[in-house]
């Protein structure tokens, strides 16, 4: 029976971090649509909290992308010093 070694293409610390954000967003959407259906309006604090989560997220993201390109990477040791 061949047995294939899988072995993790991103680092615990990245993934730990989108995982908080994604958790910090869900948690602050889920308050904008409570709000949304109380008031028929989000208020402008939850709105830029988003707007931070979403961005902290798209970084995290393209931090995580840019490290599997990397490993994806030939080596290539052409000896020259």
């Amino acid at each position: 029976m061949n047995t294939i070694d899988i072995k993790a293409v991103v680092p615990n610390n990245d993934f730990e971090a989108l995982h908080q954000a994604f958790s910090a967003f869900k948690e602050a959407n889920d308050q904008r649509l409570v709000q949304i259906e109380q008031r028929l309006t989000s208020d402008v604090i939850t709105e830029e909290k988003l707007q931070r989560i979403d961005r902290t997220l798209d970084e995290t993201k393209r931090r995580m992308d840019l490290q599997m390109i990397e490993r994806a990477r030939p080596s290539f040791d052409l000896g020259y010093k």
